[in-house]
């Protein structure tokens, strides 16, 4: 079945006042055809305003030339991707909380939005939030979250069989992600008593970790680790892991810069932390009270965080001559 509709130029003062309002929940994709150009929008405001199953939107630079784009993509918390191969929005004057409840909208060259964002990021390039379908760099991943409390992160978009599935989503690895609910997991974190990366996560030129594990009360365990190479960002990874024991990082490496804010903030049951022999942190590395909370933490020469003891810095072998919180293994 097909609804048509047809589109006012000059725009809509609400969500309501648009003719397709009662059918947004039906829209999970959307083309703006080229002959769209030639149409006079003058407003986009409200089109997409509470399309919760919108994934990508393709032809946006077909929009060109609007000047209002008053909340535009308000909670459309699905949205993965805009396609253009070019936007210039220098014409909007109007864009305010144009992407509101986006998390997970991801530009080609990892940037995320958050809810204050405005048409300032309508571009391409550092800093935006489109994607050139001709030259879409982004690495894409899957979580697959099974009733048995596993979650499986995997480039394979298939679950495992046998497993029943509780939820499953795609994530971009190289994302800046700066929300909990940027992640498709982020319902089901309660639930999650164990984490498996997968050895085809090895082959991401880039991995940010920001919540990924964040607020996992039940977390008991996590294999895998050193299928993830060229971490660069894990600020709140393990954020309130609070029943998170031990966690083994032989074989992980982090990538300058690297940024360790909050990592293992409030990991209250952490006793040890694994890693290679070899482990050092990269140059211009960055971050504070990256063992807030860790009161359990012991490192492998018997170093504890103290209340002013807790940065990024120590997040290096505890041995003598060099206070550390990790363990050689």
């Amino acid at each position: 079945m097909t609804d048509a509709f047809e589109v006012d130029p000059a725009g809509y003062s609400g969500s309501t006042a648009r003719p397709w309002d009662t059918s947004k929940l039906k829209v999970t994709r959307v083309l703006v055809a080229a002959d769209v150009t030639g149409a006079g929008i003058r407003s986009i405001a409200y089109w997409f305003h509470g399309c919760v199953n919108l994934t990508e939107v393709r032809g946006f630079e077909n929009l060109a030339g609007v000047t209002d784009a008053t909340q535009t993509f308000v909670s459309c918390p699905k949205l993965l991707s805009i396609y253009a191969t070019s936007f210039d929005s220098s014409t909007i004057t109007a864009s305010i909380r144009m992407f509101s409840i986006c998390p997970r909208l991801v530009g080609g060259t990892g940037s995320v939005c958050v809810n204050g964002d405005t048409a300032k990021v309508l571009h391409l390039g550092d800093g935006g939030v489109l994607t050139n379908p001709n030259a879409d760099t982004r690495q894409w991943f899957r979580g697959h979250l099974y009733a048995d409390g596993g979650l499986v992160l995997t480039t394979s978009p298939t679950p495992e069989a046998g497993r029943a599935l509780v939820s499953t989503g795609g994530a971009c690895a190289g994302a800046s992600y700066a929300a909990l609910d940027s992640l498709p997991w982020n319902d089901g974190r309660p639930s999650v008593t164990s984490v498996t990366i997968a050895a085809d996560m090895r082959w991401f030129t880039k991995v940010n970790m920001n919540y990924w594990f964040h607020g996992m009360t039940a977390l008991k365990s996590v294999v895998g680790m050193g299928n993830l190479v060229h971490a660069c960002e894990m600020n709140y990874t393990f954020q309130s892991c609070t029943a998170l024991p031990s966690l083994d990082l032989r074989g992980f490496s982090l990538a300058a810069p690297a940024s360790l804010l909050f990592t293992f903030g409030d990991c209250k049951a952490l006793t040890t932390i694994t890693a290679d022999a070899t482990w050092t942190l990269p140059a211009g590395t960055t971050g504070y009270t990256t063992f807030y909370s860790c009161a359990k933490l012991v490192g492998g020469n018997g170093s504890t965080p103290g209340a002013n003891y807790r940065n990024y810095t120590f997040m290096v072998i505890d041995k003598a001559g060099q206070v550390g919180y990790l363990t050689a293994g």
